[in-house]
């Protein structure tokens, strides 16, 4: 079940709260509309979380590194080594990740994905702009959510179509679970067509997202709940290594088991709490 907070209506001059999307009025009057959820930046994947996941393996790494080579160089040696390793890994992933992220977006830039796809599209009043694709906006009609299964992967996206109920789909943007509702709702009241709020309501109870437990984890909450993630992480894993490497001597391969099951307790546990505190939160604004 996912859980959500709505917390935009037409008549709103404030720009809505999303999870992963993002909604920017720039200067000239031109708005920009990021769904996120699509992003080619390994560091922004999963809300975040593998670019927590990833900085917190560099400073792993170096930290390992300087556990490993502690006795033979002393701590000045041992400092050097594990800040190079540090450094080392963090180059390397911020050039893999500029990489991936150029090539995959110049293949969708020489496509129609963008046609498509509106993941990062500006609207100046009249016309939509994605990638190189330009769409005269008086062709929208409506704005309807839609979710695509395939196996285990589901995704949400707000639907702009054209013509009467039915139509023909103009472009779609690709969000979080979390946003479907209130993309939908900020994309009918930009483009100044209908909201079918009955249909959303109905969309939302088949898919699980319910009204009725309007709580949602914030953006400061959501980074929060990373960062402890990731803390807890690095930290259990750092003090197996320092103990047993102490204690054993074991070698890379001998704490390779211990990390698995440390990483594995670890996360169950975070996901419990969290869990938790989202349940606590909910029933706190119910007896509210």
């Amino acid at each position: 079940m996912i859980l959500r907070k709505v917390n935009l209506r037409l008549d709103d001059m404030n720009l809505p709260e999303f999870r992963l999307a993002k909604v920017k009025e720039m200067h000239n009057g031109v708005v920009r509309v990021k769904g996120n959820a699509n992003s080619i930046n390994l560091l922004r994947m999963e809300g975040g979380l593998a670019g927590v996941f990833l900085g917190g393996s560099c400073v792993f790494l170096g930290l390992f590194f300087f556990v490993m080579t502690y006795r033979e160089n002393g701590l000045y040696e041992s400092a050097r080594v594990g800040l190079g390793v540090f450094l080392f890994f963090l180059a390397f992933i911020l050039l893999l990740t500029g990489i991936v992220s150029v090539l995959i977006s110049t293949l969708r830039q020489l496509g129609n994905y963008y046609q498509k796809y509106w993941d990062d599209f500006t609207f100046d009043g009249v016309s939509v702009k994605s990638g190189r694709f330009q769409i005269d906006a008086s062709e929208i009609t409506f704005v309807r959510p839609r979710v695509s299964k395939s196996g285990d992967d589901v995704e949400f996206s707000a639907s702009v179509r054209s013509g009467p109920k039915g139509g023909r789909e103009l472009g779609r943007i690709v969000v979080d679970g979390f946003d479907i509702a209130n993309m939908v709702e900020y994309l009918s009241s930009l483009f100044g067509v209908p909201l079918d709020e009955e249909g959303l309501e109905k969309f939302l109870k088949k898919e699980g997202i319910t009204a009725q437990e309007e709580y949602h984890i914030g953006k400061e909450e959501d980074k929060v709940w990373n960062r402890r993630y990731g803390v807890a992480q690095l930290g259990t894993a750092t003090l197996i290594v320092a103990i047993l490497h102490s204690l054993f001597g074991t070698t890379i391969s001998g704490l390779l088991i211990p990390l698995i099951l440390n990483f594995a307790i670890v996360h169950n546990i975070m996901d419990y709490l969290h869990t938790k505190a989202v349940e606590n939160a909910i029933a706190a604004e119910k007896a509210l």
